[in-house]
């Protein structure tokens, strides 16, 4: 296996196309909004504010902005349009190279550690990759024939977990949906249950501890990672304080809610403390909110609090300041929720127990396939991959797919899940 450098392969003189030149023609745009939504933009020539790069069918595309977020986009096949592209891109190309290949190695750990040494930028989305370092790193190039094969065992580990991604994504959806059927839109509140201030069911609220530099007492604390993302993750470090007191450890009944974020969307997002550790702190950023116990259902207010129906109402009162929106104790307590009667919450919180047991599958073999795609991208592009023992799998043909699912257990969660969505709907 040769090391080359990607300047071998780097695109520098394919020429630009100013589309306003051609108000009437219709581009296919690659541009960085393109790729995370997942398709080419159709856009006419009048509609694009400035030059772009000319491209070709099979070019690989690496995105230079914003480097933490591994983009990289491989041009297909043209169909009716010329196809451009934005400034924002590093292009390459060569006969020597199979795109996925050049596409799975992009978005590898080993290439990125090497990628994020080339930023420079004062942080954020001003951050940018320097297109002549970057060009400085070299790819292992094995022959065409194993970069096909090796291209085509991490796309079917790819494909696996786009699945269960997707899956995912689906019960949170059905989730979403049987919530709506139970209690219907609550800014509308059509069914006419009670409406009450978040502060009719609460104990009491306290903001988490600062850290201090100067303090003697080294203790773990949740980072706001923690109650950021589509459940609560046990995610700490260790820090210094000052003084440790006991209330500053979250109880089973303690809401945390995420005090202050430079993104709106996730100021005011919170979960339960699930009692799994007993010995980590909640920082300065999160709200302690203790709850009445049996004053409503865990599972229900969780749900309630991803609505639009609360979300507006934090984003209205946030208040913003040096670029960081923040929540207060008075305005957790004047948040408006409905109560619906305790027998009815409680019958959802037996389908969201059903849901997150479902979920917990999905995300343990999601972890799996994880853990499988890093393991064979290290020794794939280390040239430790023996592909001698790979064709049969790689000549798999795409209709046979579901009897290697099957053999995951794939087609039994499939079931199992359609099965919930009947139930439950």
């Amino acid at each position: 296996m040769n090391n080359r450098k990607l300047d071998e392969f780097t695109v520098k003189g394919g020429g630009s196309i100013d589309p306003r030149k051609f108000k009437n023609e219709i581009f296919e745009l690659f541009s960085i909004p393109a790729f995370d939504k997942g398709t080419p933009e159709i856009v006419d020539g009048a509609s694009v504010g400035s030059a772009k790069k000319v491209i070709e069918p099979n070019d690989i595309l690496l995105s230079k902005i914003v480097p933490h977020i591994r983009r990289c986009w491989v041009v297909p096949q043209a169909k009716a349009y010329r196809q451009i592209a934005s400034g924002e891109w590093i292009q390459f190309r060569s006969a020597e190279l199979v795109p996925e290949y050049v596409r799975h190695f992009l978005i590898s750990d080993p290439f990125h550690s090497q990628f994020m040494k080339t930023v420079t930028g004062v942080g954020g989305s001003l951050l940018r990759a320097r297109p002549s370092e970057v060009e400085k790193i070299k790819i292992p190039l094995p022959s065409p024939d194993d970069q096909i094969r090796i291209a085509h065992v991490l796309s079917k580990v790819e494909g696996l977990i786009a699945q269960r991604k997707h899956h995912l994504q689906q019960l949170d959806n059905l989730l979403k949906s049987v919530f709506l059927d139970m209690f219907g839109d609550p800014v509308r509140n059509e069914k006419g249950w009670n409406v009450d201030k978040f502060q009719r069911i609460i104990l009491g609220l306290r903001n988490g501890l600062s850290p201090s530099k100067s303090g003697k007492n080294r203790s773990y604390v949740y980072t706001l990672s923690a109650i950021t993302g589509e459940a609560f993750k046990e995610i700490y470090k260790e820090d210094t304080f000052s003084n440790v007191s006991g209330k500053y450890f979250p109880s089973k009944n303690d809401f945390l809610i995420c005090r202050g974020n430079g993104n709106i969307n996730l100021v005011g997002r919170a979960y339960f403390y699930p009692g799994n550790k007993g010995n980590i702190m909640f920082p300065d950023t999160i709200i302690g909110v203790t709850i009445e116990s049996n004053a409503i259902n865990k599972k229900f207010l969780e749900s309630l609090w991803k609505t639009y129906f609360i979300r507006c109402q934090i984003e209205k009162e946030a208040r913003t300041a040096n670029g960081t929106y923040k929540i207060n104790q008075g305005v957790i307590n004047g948040i408006n929720i409905i109560l619906p009667p305790d027998e009815l919450q409680n019958k959802f919180g037996k389908i969201v127990d059903k849901i997150e047991s479902m979920k917990f599958h999905y995300q343990q073999s999601l972890t799996e396939l994880e853990n499988l795609y890093g393991a064979l991208s290290q020794k794939a592009f280390k040239g430790e991959l023996d592909l001698s023992r790979v064709p049969l799998l790689l000549e798999l043909p795409k209709e046979d797919t579901e009897s290697m699912e099957e053999m995951n257990g794939e087609t039994h969660e499939k079931r199992e899940m359609e099965e919930a969505c009947v139930r439950f709907k």
